[in-house]
């Protein structure tokens, strides 16, 4: 987005000159005045352009007293002094922005335009992965889905992550993406070891490959934490407590596979009882 406002802004004329130059905080926390200097050299002998600071929030003198602090105070004097040439972006968390902005009252009158990023929605993620899956094979060539909901579904499961620290969107979806082919090459591995089979086709995207392996209640049911609960000694209403859950994680399989809803469960729980209730042995 840097890189297009910079463009555009030569374009129309706004700067003489063209040069981008992108860093991060931390580069220029670490370099120093001189680092930066450097850098608004180099734009100024281009007759303008663009300082591209990503993780800019790194300069914060919170974080580094001395460094940030010197670098931020000559960043404000340059771009007072060479407004006609300096364009400079910073980009960023929201909450580590906000905490940079309070350090010195000069530098939100220098960024009087705040653009907040917001998450992709459902659908805009589900874009991205067909044409991460479109690009992935050249024209004409492209995958042979079964069935387009489990991509949908799979979206959805990555979408339940959307407002949490460190979801990263458009990169999450990079990693799906990544993810369906490494379960295609085993599974297309494991068909090349079996000679007796029928050839595996390259170009196809199975339901394994893109949501992973179907998992059944008796998969889940012969888990070692699920067995040991099993062999203890009473316990009754806890075991169909967790019995419970299993009913309610297989119809939630049920609902994804419809595309319907599915059930949130609490998962907090309040232990009561007497010394000695809970009671294994070992022959």
């Amino acid at each position: 987005m840097a890189r297009l406002f910079a463009k555009i802004l030569c374009e129309i004329g706004a700067l003489e000159g063209s040069e981008f130059v992108e860093t991060t905080g931390a580069t220029l926390a670490s370099g120093g005045t001189s680092a930066l200097q450097k850098h608004i050299d180099d734009i100024k002998k281009a007759k303008g352009g663009v300082l591209f600071l990503d993780e800019a929030y790194q300069l914060n003198p919170k974080g580094d007293p001395f460094g940030g602090r010197k670098v931020l105070d000559l960043l404000l004097t340059e771009m007072e002094n060479n407004r006609d040439k300096l364009v400079v972006v910073f980009a960023g968390y929201k909450k580590n922005m906000e905490e940079l902005m309070e350090y010195n009252e000069g530098l939100p009158s220098r960024f009087p335009n705040v653009f907040q990023f917001a998450d992709f929605n459902d659908s805009e993620l589900l874009e991205i992965l067909n044409q991460l899956l479109s690009k992935e094979l050249a024209a004409p060539r492209k995958f042979n889905i079964q069935d387009p909901a489990w991509l949908r579904i799979v979206i959805r499961r990555l979408a339940k992550r959307r407002g949490k620290i460190g979801f990263g969107n458009a990169r999450d979806v990079r990693n799906l993406f990544e993810l369906i082919k490494k379960r295609q090459a085993t599974r297309l591995a494991q068909a090349r070891m079996n000679p007796s089979g029928p050839p595996p086709d390259l170009y196809t995207l199975t339901r394994e490959d893109i949501l992973g392996p179907r998992v059944l209640r008796e998969d889940l049911q012969s888990l070692e934490a699920y067995q040991k609960l099993q062999k203890l000694i009473g316990l009754n209403e806890v075991k169909k407590e967790v019995d419970s859950i299993l009913d309610l994680v297989m119809a939630n399989f049920d609902k994804e596979d419809k595309e319907e809803p599915t059930n949130e469960l609490l998962l907090n729980r309040l232990f009561l009882g007497n010394p000695g209730t809970l009671f294994s042995c070992s022959v």
